[in-house]
């Protein structure tokens, strides 16, 4: 045992850790769910966030196949909310991005899920000082490396 295991508290912290995040996810799909938007269509617009992407790069962000991944973007680009164009140099590629109406989408459903974990944090409690100190607590546990064998998206 080394002596980050043996520090007070640890034991449970993971199990801990993982039933928050649990709470968090069920905020954030009900809040999805009001804004009738499907959770793996919602992490495509949040990808695209970044730019344009080549449909293998969506996939491969999201940890999808790329037949999964084509059926998301199949249905987002029917519903007007993402557009594709062909690849400068090669039209085989598939580019993807955001329209106008897919960006005041995934605003509003932002928006929609940052007020449903406010409220849940709320509701447990938390002050706005409290929120802070657990965004900069997450931040330090992100920015840690995966275990060895362990992609994170």
């Amino acid at each position: 045992m080394n002596s980050v295991d043996a520090r007070p508290g640890m034991t449970g912290l993971s199990r801990k850790l993982a039933r928050a995040a649990r709470v968090v996810a069920a905020a954030e799909a009900a809040a999805l769910r009001e804004e009738d938007l499907d959770p793996r269509a919602y992490a495509v617009l949040t990808v695209l966030l970044g730019g344009r992407l080549r449909t293998n790069q969506v996939a491969r962000v999201m940890s999808t196949s790329g037949s999964t991944t084509r059926k998301l973007v199949d249905d987002l680009t029917d519903q007007g909310l993402i557009s594709r164009s062909a690849g400068r140099y090669d039209g085989r590629v598939r580019h993807l991005e955001l329209t106008p109406a897919g960006e005041n989408r995934i605003r509003d459903a932002r928006a929609a899920v940052a007020g449903a974990v406010g409220r849940l944090l709320a509701d447990a409690g938390f002050t706005d000082e409290a929120t802070a100190r657990l965004g900069v607590l997450l931040d330090e546990i992100g920015r840690a490396p995966a275990p060895a064998g362990h992609a994170l998206r």
